[in-house]
């Protein structure tokens, strides 16, 4: 055979060259491929950060919604909405605010309701010629619920024109 060797020495010869050529290919390969595959694996794992962020998020998001409509929710039951009740527009809005404290202070005298109110306001903006609503907050849902009980009692007396609504 070549350079005076036999068929098993040149097949052995033969088969260490390609093994060690597989080798040095496979190396390179490898060389080139880790960068690649580390390349990928990082944009994989930016993508999946993102997610999560925008999930964390997500759920952070609906739980402080969650809790903000909870939060409304516990007003709304312990609340109560006047209408009709009049208004008066010639004083200042300090005066204004003290005469519709005084109203809603008699109409509980007048529905023998002893429920002290923690807030009371007129709700939207004034407009000529409109009675806005006065939203009462209680301290509870259990006052708010004995008072519209006891709306009925306004008929027949001076605020008789004022109904009474849940908030």
């Amino acid at each position: 055979m070549a350079f005076g060797m036999d068929s098993e020495t040149y097949a052995k010869l033969r088969a260490d060259i390609r093994a060690d050529l597989r080798e040095e290919i496979m190396a390179e390969v490898r060389q080139q491929l880790i960068p690649m595959v580390r390349a990928l694996v990082q944009e994989v794992m930016d993508s999946v950060k993102s997610t999560v962020a925008a999930t964390q998020f997500d759920q952070g998001t609906h739980y402080l919604d969650a809790v903000q409509q909870a939060k409304e929710k516990e007003i709304r039951e312990r609340s109560v909405v006047l209408v009709g009740v009049n208004e008066v527009t010639d004083v200042p809005p300090r005066d204004r605010n003290n005469v519709d404290c005084e109203t809603v202070l008699d109409i509980f005298d007048t529905i023998n309701s002893d429920s002290v109110p923690h807030q009371i306001f007129r709700m939207g903006s004034q407009q000529e010629g409109r009675k806005r609503p006065i939203k009462v907050i209680f301290g509870n849902s259990h006052d708010a619920k004995h008072f519209l009980r006891n709306a009925r009692s306004l008929k027949g007396t001076r605020f008789q024109h004022v109904f009474i609504r849940p908030s």
